[in-house]
């Protein structure tokens, strides 16, 4: 239908070989986006890619990129864009790694930087460098290459965050995860005051993927969407232009 298409439209998903990730690039690419996916370890997504653009008949190409460097984040993200079409106009971020259930307390501090990393700069850096395109898009009204640019109004970020972001999970012991999730709730709603982009955070229960495990995939076989900040976000950034 005309209101979801996305033809024309690139969008970047990183964490996409798999899973929340791999299903949101299929959903794009239906809707006519060309897809970027991004990956750090699992050259599988270059098949996935491949298979993406067979099905759905449109430009996919996968990137390796660790997300906890901002310099590979900018860097990747200007080929990415120069590749295709030269313009961006949606960034899903969505990488990211489990805490299991171990105390804090009983963790290596390493741990804590590890998912930090990942969980939360991960998201930081991806919202930063993807603002700044959507702003310079926005403000010159052209491509990365200077052509003119058309049918942009404003970019959308969205991230991937978590019931977890917002609650306890009792008895689970994931204080450092649950941390971890609610910066990029926060960010996405205090992005929308100083850019007219739409910045949303997308609130998950729990999610029958590889990454949460086969317990968890018995027990909830299909994906719960406990919130969406999408319509509070979208009037804040209303209130703000």
């Amino acid at each position: 239908m005309p209101l979801f298409s996305f033809s024309s439209k690139i969008a970047i998903v990183c964490g996409a070989g798999q899973g929340i990730g791999l299903a949101v690039a299929k959903a794009l690419a239906e809707a006519g986006a060309n897809i970027a996916i991004w990956y750090n370890s699992k050259s599988g997504d270059i098949a996935e890619a491949e298979d993406i653009e067979r099905i759905y008949k449109v430009k996919c190409r996968a990137y390796k990129v660790d997300v906890t460097s901002h310099k590979e984040v900018d860097e990747t993200m200007a080929m990415y864009i120069r590749d295709l079409n030269g313009r961006l106009d949606a960034f899903v971020a969505n990488s990211g790694v489990s805490w299991g259930d171990e105390a804090f307390i009983d963790s290596d501090i390493g741990r804590y930087h590890d998912l930090i990393k990942i969980n939360t700069d991960g998201v930081v850096y991806c919202a930063h460098v993807a603002g700044r395109h959507f702003r310079r898009q926005q403000q010159e009204g052209t491509t990365i290459d200077g052509s003119k640019l058309s049918n942009f109004e404003s970019g959308s970020f969205i991230a991937m965050a978590s019931m977890s972001g917002h609650i306890v999970n009792i008895p689970r012991r994931q204080a450092v995860y649950n941390a971890s999730k609610a910066t990029p709730i926060h960010i996405c709603f205090g992005f929308p005051l100083f850019a007219a982009d739409m910045y949303d955070a997308l609130g998950y229960g729990w999610v029958g993927t590889l990454l949460a495990g086969l317990a968890v995939v018995l027990a909830w076989p299909a994906p719960v969407l406990l919130w969406f900040y999408g319509e509070k976000l979208r009037a804040k950034s209303k209130s703000a232009r």
